[in-house]
């Protein structure tokens, strides 16, 4: 069973990440790609 199939599971990992929207990660992503990549956020 996946961690997300227990939809208590799946209402505590929203209440972790309420606020955060991963931009960090995005930017530190973004500065390892090769010129021309590119990133999609949704």
């Amino acid at each position: 069973m996946s961690f997300f199939d227990d939809p208590k599971n799946v209402e505590q990992y929203i209440g972790m990440s309420q606020g955060y929207d991963g931009a960090l990660l995005v930017n530190a992503l973004a500065a390892k790609l090769a010129e021309g990549s590119t990133v999609f956020v949704s």
